[in-house]
């Protein structure tokens, strides 16, 4: 079976031999172990007071968006993953609402005309201080990952233009 939770979940382990899907919406759910034999969903904000074992895929959330040359402020509370397809050249700002521990990815992807720049603010903290430019060629896609070491100091690497194999 499966079961919906509306409201606010507080205690101690939420188990079920039986639930093939559990969702968690509109309210903070604070267990020390949620156990599901299937789908599990939680909105939220969540905290989960031991370690968390997945046996199955762990999708997150890909936010796409087109810039056209502004200023550009992921929200770490919406998502840990970002297409960003560039029209224009693009500054990526302090995020919003970076937690300590977090690491996400941040794909940033050529348009059709290419030699897009990006710039990034000093809370993005490169390998020995050296950020790396954009693949300048039409519609190429770099990849860049990042670990929320202090809320203004977020570690970041880049690998270059992805191509198919």
């Amino acid at each position: 079976g499966s079961i919906i939770v509306n409201t606010s979940v507080s205690g101690g382990t939420i188990n079920s031999s039986t639930l093939s899907s559990c969702t968690f919406s509109e309210g903070p759910v604070s267990a020390t172990a949620i156990v599901v034999h299937g789908s599990a969903y939680v909105s939220g904000a969540s905290t989960l007071n031991a370690g968390v074992s997945v046996s199955g895929a762990a999708i997150g959330n890909m936010i796409s968006t087109t810039d056209a040359g502004t200023d550009v402020t992921l929200d770490l509370d919406t998502s840990n993953y970002f297409t960003i397809t560039m029209t224009g050249n693009v500054s990526l700002t302090t995020p919003s609402n970076p937690v300590v521990g977090q690491s996400g990815v941040i794909y940033l992807i050529q348009d059709g005309t290419g030699s897009r720049t990006a710039k990034w603010s000093s809370a993005w903290n490169w390998p020995s201080g050296t950020t790396i430019s954009c693949t300048p060629s039409i519609n190429s896609v770099d990849l860049f990952s990042f670990f929320v070491r202090g809320t203004s100091d977020i570690d970041i690497v880049g690998t270059r233009d992805f191509k198919t194999g």
